[in-house]
């Protein structure tokens, strides 16, 4: 817990650092939950979920592994909003807050029991027909009309669920394959079948009984202010109601019949996705998950990869480089050992695609682009800072600093995360950029990251283009990556300070900017791009 002196507010999500502005966030600086506590607490939830479920049958495994999402996505939060609230208010402190925070803050666990049965598609039946040949249509025009045609009238052995995003589409059009592009929804319906219902009530026992009261119970009797005055009862009530729904899907898909032979799956780690990559799997039907594009094995994101990937048994990245890197870093997992994950390689064109044509690099660097990051309430754990309160700080310090040495600024707002930080960031720099990085990669000269978490550095990458990378020595690197990387970015040291604020030097990243690598070593585009 970090000392009080005279503070009286605490700014607790982006809406009260909006109300309230930058130069008083700045000047009140104050985050009472220090990192190497919360990284204590969210390693101590992990591990301890992964042992209660690891030995659990395999229809039992499904279920809690379906659910272990929420360890991370809602858990995490909860708990660390409910360490600054008891902080506040044991120390007579007021916490500003807003909208971004009122699910962790305020968690509505009606809403949260009844996940499963009241999931909301935004479109009908009909409207679902209509987008389903659409998408037949536009995404299948690699073939040839009469297989196009040909697919509306015969059952198709390939289905798709989710984005036809760049990794999908390649797969499906260097197979030649005729993909039915069709909403999750679609691939649900409920059957009260007596049977069936008898044996999903006894697979929710079994999570209920040796994971939801165990892990609770664990979490109870950590004694922190991470759980202190949580009503676990209500949690556990809402929980053991949630599973019971989900293990009816669960329950349905299994026993759905002509399932396809493949599934491809994008966004697997949504609820639905993992709910039906797991049934499916389950009977044999071979699902494909489809990388979502931030990780290429440089930083090793196990906890993250645990909750959103080691569920499905095949998981399609763009590179046999990658491909490599992750069997390497994450094939020793738990998960990964029980649920047998294989990589399979794309041979993706984007990245080589992108060398060849890969911008020029300038002589003097005069316009940078800094990359923004998400500023949400999540605060996640593989890189230290990774987090609303500590990162918009650091941008705006850095975003000044290059001002000040005389470099033009263009900030590359995080696209989906843009209402947080409105109007925060627009007059401070040259050009505030909405676009996808795609779109704008080559308007600049070099790029600055504070972390290597965004699907834009590996991207950047595989540029001809100067990189700097704020870098902290406690994060969790691939050893071999490293190496490789400290030849192809300029690395300029910082560290996460006692005050839960980042610190760097001004000089070390002017120096670094004006004196970059002189030689871009091309080893780790060989290594991981191809």
């Amino acid at each position: 817990m970090l000392k009080v002196k005279s503070q009286n507010t605490i700014l607790g999500d982006m809406t009260a650092i909006r109300n309230f502005g930058m130069q008083y966030y700045q000047s009140h600086y104050f985050w009472p939950v220090p990192d190497d506590e919360y990284q204590e607490f969210v390693h101590f939830m992990h591990r301890a979920y992964i042992g209660l479920i690891i030995d659990l049958s395999d229809n039992a495994f499904d279920l809690a592994l379906i659910e272990y999402k929420l360890v991370s996505e809602m858990f995490e939060g909860v708990f660390h909003y409910n360490y600054l609230t008891e902080f506040s208010k044991s120390n007579n402190i007021d916490l500003e807050v807003g909208i971004e925070s009122k699910s962790y803050r305020c968690p509505d666990w009606k809403k949260f029991s009844s996940f499963y049965s009241k999931q909301v598609f935004p479109f009908g039946r009909v409207k679902r027909y209509v987008r389903r040949i659409a998408k037949n249509i536009v995404f299948n025009k690699h073939l040839p009309v009469w297989k196009i045609i040909k697919g509306f009238f015969t059952s198709s052995t390939v289905v798709g669920i989710g984005s036809f995003d760049i990794l999908k589409k390649e797969y499906v059009v260097n197979n030649n394959i005729y993909c039915d592009h069709r909403d999750w929804p679609d691939l649900i319906s409920f059957d009260a079948n007596v049977a069936k219902n008898n044996r999903a009530a006894n697979w929710s026992k079994e999570v209920v009984n040796k994971v939801i009261k165990p892990f609770l119970k664990e979490m109870k009797g950590h004694k922190s202010m991470f759980v202190h005055d949580v009503d676990f009862v209500v949690i556990e009530n809402a929980w053991i109601n949630r599973v019971k729904d989900l293990s009816s899907i669960y329950s349905d898909l299994i026993s759905t019949k002509n399932k396809p032979k493949v599934l491809l799956v994008t966004e697997m780690a949504k609820f639905h996705s993992r709910m039906i990559t797991m049934a499916y799997q389950r009977e044999g039907c071979r699902v494909l998950g489809f990388h979502h594009g931030n990780d290429i094995g440089l930083t090793v994101y196990e906890t993250g990869h645990n909750v959103g990937r080691a569920h499905c048994k095949e998981i399609v990245v763009p590179t046999q480089g990658i491909a490599y890197q992750f069997r390497k870093i994450y094939s020793q997992g738990l998960i990964e050992k029980r649920v047998k994950t294989k990589y399979i390689s794309t041979n993706s064109s984007l990245y080589k695609n992108l060398a060849t044509t890969n911008g020029c690099r300038v002589k003097r660097i005069k316009r940078i682009m800094l990359m923004g990051t998400p500023a949400n309430p999540n605060r996640y754990i593989h890189e230290q800072g990774q987090f609303f309160y500590i990162k918009v700080d650091l941008e705006f310090r850095i975003m000044n600093d290059l001002i000040k040495n005389g470099f033009e600024v263009v900030y590359k707002a995080h696209p989906d995360r843009l209402q947080e930080i409105e109007g925060l960031f627009e007059s401070q720099v040259d050009e505030y950029n909405t676009e996808p990085f795609e779109k704008v990669w080559d308007s600049v000269d070099a790029y600055v990251f504070t972390d290597t978490a965004s699907t834009t550095f590996g991207f950047s990458l595989a540029t001809n283009k100067d990189i700097f990378l704020f870098n902290n020595a406690t994060d969790e690197r691939n050893p071999y990556l490293d190496s490789l990387l400290k030849k192809r970015v300029n690395l300029i040291p910082m560290f996460l300070d006692g005050k839960n604020r980042m610190q760097y030097s001004a000089m070390d990243m002017s120096e670094s900017i004006n004196n970059p690598i002189i030689d871009l070593d091309k080893g780790f585009q060989e290594e991981v791009f191809c």
